[in-house]
């Protein structure tokens, strides 16, 4: 075991990375005096893998809350008994456990390994745990946000893992057994298939070392049966006709909402990085950022409610997309103008925004998320899932990107202008009334 050192000199922050025992990752930022850690364990366990011939939709978000329980106890309170609170959540790629502590983090790591690394529940807990994701469940399909974001994503990808919900539906939970989930936990939950991110105030050699003695304690065997990771946008390329898809949907709620999703149509065998995300993410931003043209056209025509209006770029090793979303008073010209002002963009005579400005922008956001541990584990992992080599990277990309460049990405990435629109509307003979 090695443990590298690498530097920021424009940030004057530190990166410490090893891989341990079992090809057990560790990344580490140290922040003197930071008034709380995070430590994030992340798991390449999510919807996207596969074993036995059964993705991981509902599976790996089953696992994810079985592990909280162990049979001597609600592992949740151990935490609270150290000064820490402990979250999780599953994704397309992963399964993440989040530790927030003061100081002492170190104390805590054997508790967060034990956590995962040891898979034990009854049938009890299971039976449980069935009822209480069934009764989730019901609760996303009243939930606007989620119905919106995910009929989006049906209609940008079809029937694909990419637009499956994560927690899967009451027929598949069901069909869930102890046997086969041990045998995922076995699979997926190996050092080798995992990560470590922590920023904040801790000493780099004792937390390695802590590290190191909770591997041995809890670590499983490594067992390399049954892993397949797929990537769904080669194998299945969504929107080939370069159309958007539409869909309506009626729930209680008092104001429209649109979503639009716009898959980055990444040519298969090229792989994404950090300069795709920032290009699109600078573009996106000088398209339709609170200050350009477009922005203030559908502000000012009513067709914005408040400040609702999003546009976010989602990027991770298999997929990327757009997803644009706000309440509106009139769902069809919000979509209509959205449209016209992303195919004006693709012209690069017409490709408005100051790259400059972007950019000092896009800076300013990095030097704020290095403040914070959290935002330090998040650009750990976001690196490290788009293969680069650290957080760093981010600002030396940003420091080369061209206007010209950026166009390309842009163009090359969304430029098909085929996705999904999901219209969640108000019952029959509702309003559509702005706040």
């Amino acid at each position: 075991m090695s443990l590298q050192r690498h530097y920021c000199g424009k940030l004057d922050e530190e990166l410490y990375t090893a891989t341990l025992s079992g090809g057990f990752e560790l990344w580490m930022m140290p922040k003197k005096g930071a008034r709380q850690t995070v430590a994030q364990l992340s798991v390449a366990s999510g919807v996207i893998h596969q074993m036995e011939g059964r993705y991981g939709v509902g599976v790996a978000h089953m696992l994810e809350h079985l592990l909280f329980e162990k049979p001597e106890g609600e592992i949740a309170q151990r935490f609270a008994d150290l000064g820490g609170d402990i979250n999780a959540s599953t994704g397309l790629e992963g399964t993440e456990y989040v530790l927030t502590c003061g100081v002492g983090v170190e104390e805590c790591v054997p508790l967060l390994f034990e956590l995962v690394f040891d898979g034990r529940w009854t049938e009890e807990r299971l039976d449980r745990e069935r009822e209480i994701i069934a009764s989730e469940i019901g609760l996303y399909g009243d939930d606007p946000e989620w119905v919106g974001y995910y009929s989006s994503l049906s209609n940008a990808y079809g029937n694909h893992p990419i637009a499956w919900e994560i927690a899967g539906d009451q027929s598949l939970v069901e069909t869930l057994d102890t046997g086969f989930l041990q045998r995922w936990h076995q699979t997926f939950y190996r050092p080798n298939n995992i990560a470590f991110f922590v920023a904040g105030d801790f000493e780099v050699r004792g937390f390695l070392s802590a590290c190191e003695t909770a591997l041995r304690q809890y670590a499983l065997p490594c067992s390399p049966r049954g892993m397949e990771l797929i990537n769904p946008l080669s194998e299945c390329p969504p929107c080939q006709d370069a159309t958007e898809k539409w869909a309506s949907i009626e729930l209680p709620i008092r104001n429209a909402q649109v979503f639009i999703a716009l898959p980055d149509l990444l040519t298969a065998g090229e792989g994404r990085n950090v300069q795709r995300e920032l290009a699109l993410e600078l573009s996106l931003d000088m398209v339709l950022g609170p200050t350009c043209d477009a922005y203030v056209a559908l502000y000012e025509a009513g067709l914005v409610a408040g400040d609702t209006f999003a546009a976010d770029v989602c990027m991770e090793s298999t997929c990327g997309f757009l997803l644009i979303s706000a309440e509106t008073a009139d769902p069809q010209a919000f979509t209509r103008e959205t449209f016209d002002a992303l195919s004006h963009s693709f012209r690069r005579a017409d490709f408005e925004g100051d790259i400059d400005r972007a950019k000092k922008k896009m800076y300013g956001q990095l030097v704020r998320s290095f403040e914070t541990p959290e935002g330090c584990v998040h650009l750990m992992e976001a690196a490290r899932q788009l293969g680069a080599s650290g957080p760093f990277d981010y600002m030396e990309a940003l420091d080369t990107l061209t206007s010209e460049g950026v166009f390309d990405q842009w163009k090359q990435g969304v430029g098909h202008l085929g996705g999904g629109v999901a219209l969640i509307l108000p019952p029959r003979g509702g309003q559509y009334e702005l706040k």
